[in-house]
């Protein structure tokens, strides 16, 4: 089996998804097709529940939990779709509400 040719910008550009999988299937650089990923289409406007914090850019946070917390943490979390990060950012946002409330 041969590699196929590397393709120029406007090539790729040019292909539908179906293609781009052939093209990598067959050999090609998938760096390339990701070099020109189209982002996804735009889904319409945020829930205004949502803080606006939430379309920012995730930040790797470490925090230190007791052993029995982080249990009853995964057990919560084996329900959430976001798993573990996603309960302890439902939990912030809750407590950071609350603190705005208060103020």
């Amino acid at each position: 089996m041969t590699t196929p040719r590397k393709l120029t910008k406007a090539e790729l550009d040019a292909m539908g998804k179906e293609d781009l999988v052939a093209y990598v299937e067959a050999g090609g650089d998938l760096a390339d097709v990701l070099a020109v990923a189209k982002p996804p289409m735009d889904r319409g406007p945020k829930p205004a529940s949502l803080p606006d914090y939430r379309d920012l850019t995730m930040q790797l946070t470490s925090i230190r939990l007791p052993v029995r917390m982080v249990e009853e943490l995964d057990r919560v979390a084996g329900r959430d779709k976001e798993g573990r990060s996603g309960v302890i950012r439902a939990a912030v946002d809750h407590y950071l509400g609350h603190l705005r409330e208060s103020a």
